[in-house]
């Protein structure tokens, strides 16, 4: 364990990944690979200081929630009333408010191949009901870096976390010569304000489409008028297939590069997908994150986040790093 100030950082390992955490934010703050005689490479976008996460602002390696994305006017009627959530992002909720997973300090259990976070998100923090029990896991297993929330809560609230790391593989300033693939036919349709309009858009022949291996230039050549606007990537692909009780056993989405690729694994029904827009210089990552639909309690018919009292919540999400083939 180092300890900065308040800041106390924890490192796993073993033969294939080295990754190191803060308890500030549970946030990611290292993944190495073992890349043999070319030594141990980063494969996430670091700041240089540990204390610098304390005021980072695009939540670098951190786990949010506990609702991830916008949530419109901040607000949502939980069938019986309407909840006010804090505003902060304009008028609408973001990453979970003010102070958020991704801005609290967590207690942490350490273990010689997990590092245990967890959090007591008290009655009305942020505005969301009840008194939230976060549990948050990070294990290696062979070469599989796995991401495991789970929560219970006294009242009904909702529970859509996510983790947000940067993922960049070969260390170059840009992704640019990354290559992504995603199972996924459809994206959530978005507005201007980057919320959900509740439909989909079928990604077929699109800037959108990356059911087959495609390059992240697309963010650079763009024709879509959203992802100038966006200046990127900022948009949730609904997965093909999905299973709440397990992950899958099929990867969901790869990122390569020419000499390393990641796979990713989830319990959950879709991606996340922001390459890094509002980054500076931008692009220099790519956050791939598994969690339900964006605003999901404004859509009745998207699938439901809610937590019922004396029930679990679950996000298991698993990265996988090998050389490119």
């Amino acid at each position: 364990v180092v300890s900065v100030g308040q800041i106390d950082q924890y490192s796993i390992s073993n033969e294939f990944l080295r990754v190191s955490a803060i308890n500030f934010g549970a946030r990611t703050t290292q993944v190495l690979m073992n890349a043999g005689s070319r030594g141990w490479l980063p494969m996430i976008q670091s700041l240089p200081e540990v204390k610098s996460y304390l005021n980072d602002r695009h939540n670098m390696g951190a786990l949010v929630g506990p609702l991830a994305g916008r949530v419109r006017n901040g607000q949502y009627h939980d069938g019986r009333k309407w909840i006010k959530l804090a505003k902060n992002a304009g008028n609408h909720h973001l990453h979970g408010g003010h102070s958020g997973f991704a801005q609290v300090f967590w207690r942490v259990s350490h273990r010689s191949d997990a590092i245990e976070f967890s959090h007591v998100s008290k009655d009305g923090d942020n505005g969301y009901p009840g008194n939230l029990e976060v549990t948050s896991t990070i294990t290696l297993c062979g070469r599989d870096l796995i991401y495991r929330t789970t929560a219970i809560c006294d009242k009904l609230t909702p529970f859509n976390p996510t983790q947000h790391n940067y993922y960049n593989l070969d260390a170059a300033p840009t992704i640019y010569a990354h290559k992504l693939s995603i199972e996924a036919d459809k994206i959530l349709e978005l507005d201007s304000q980057r919320l959900p309009t509740g439909r989909t858009i079928a990604v077929k022949g699109s800037d959108f489409d990356f059911r087959k291996r495609k390059s992240l230039t697309v963010i650079q050549t763009h024709k879509h008028p959203q992802i100038k606007s966006f200046n990127g990537l900022d948009h949730y692909y609904v997965l093909n297939h999905h299973n709440d009780s397990n992950t899958n056993q099929q990867a969901v989405a790869e990122l390569c590069t020419r000499a390393y690729r990641m796979q990713v694994f989830t319990n959950q029904p879709g991606l996340q997908v922001y390459t890094g827009n509002a980054l500076s210089p931008a692009h220099q990552g790519i956050c791939i994150e598994a969690q339900h639909f964006p605003d999901s309690p404004n859509h009745s018919h998207f699938p439901s986040v809610f937590l019922e009292p004396g029930h679990t919540g679950l996000n298991e999400t698993r990265y996988r790093f090998l050389e490119a083939v």
